[in-house]
């Protein structure tokens, strides 16, 4: 028997209709801000933790009373679907924000080519609200290489408060987040990649939705913060096998971490 998954609910912005991002004051963001000129939009990555923009089932909703039958083919679907994965900085204290204090000093030729490499292996960036609202107001005036890749690729932003999108190739997933992502795991093969380590990216691989960690760990200790800007997640234990390791000419190691359970 076929079952038809509902798609998530979207409003998207094509690049001959939108308009023209703001440049207004971004005051909070996610993770992965990754090139050396995003210096100049601030000097706080505070942490993509509160609540709003983002609708997450309950854990009973996901866990309690067994799986309906629709639900158990939603899961199969998923999992032989399109693969999600994560790109974030991390300390060595495990900090994923405030990266002016230990990430800029490790900015180079090589470290701008991998996270080049990166987003052009993928066939769309996911991203919460606030690391769209650094990202809108800055790629769109960029140039090179890596600003014609991420301006033209197709991007989605989980959030149930943004409104219109401005920036082109935008589409906003403001439905369930589960839900909307395992509609979008279904649709095709073209991976996803998700900038941040925030409420989404912890969300997704909570519910075993995130098949991958590339986690660029920096030889830094920050010393800032609280548990809201930490790698870690309270509550949620999950066992990761390492696939693969690289060592940076800065000191810099990318973990690449594949979750079993997705």
């Amino acid at each position: 028997m076929l079952y038809l998954i509902r798609r998530p609910r979207r409003r998207r912005v094509d690049l001959d209709t939108a308009p023209t991002a703001s440049a207004g004051k971004i005051e909070s963001c996610g993770n992965s801000i990754h090139r050396t000129q995003l210096a100049s939009v601030g000097n706080s990555w505070p942490a993509d933790t509160d609540s709003e923009g983002l609708r997450l089932a309950s854990a009973g909703s996901r866990e309690g009373g067994g799986r309906s039958p629709r639900e158990g083919v939603e899961a199969v679907t998923a999992r032989i679907g399109r693969t999600i994965s994560a790109s974030a900085f991390v300390s060595l204290d495990g900090v994923v924000n405030h990266m002016e204090k230990w990430h800029y000093d490790y900015v180079d030729d090589e470290s701008d080519a991998l996270a080049l490499e990166q987003l052009r292996a993928a066939g769309a960036l996911l991203m919460g609200r606030k690391t769209y609202e650094v990202y809108a107001a800055t790629w769109p005036d960029r140039d090179g290489a890596y600003a014609d890749a991420i301006n033209a690729m197709p991007k989605l932003v989980a959030s149930t408060t943004l409104g219109q999108p401005a920036w082109a190739n935008t589409e906003v997933l403001d439905g369930e987040l589960v839900q909307s992502i395992r509609a979008l795991r279904a649709e095709d093969d073209a991976p996803i990649l998700m900038h941040g380590y925030g409420p989404v990216a912890k969300a997704l691989l909570e519910a075993d939705l995130l098949d991958e960690l590339h986690l660029w760990v920096h030889p830094h200790l920050a010393g800032v913060g609280d548990e809201s800007d930490l790698v870690l997640h309270q509550g949620l234990t999950k066992k990761l096998d390492l696939t693969g390791t690289r060592t940076l000419a800065s000191g810099v190691v990318v973990l690449t971490l594949r979750n079993p359970g997705s």
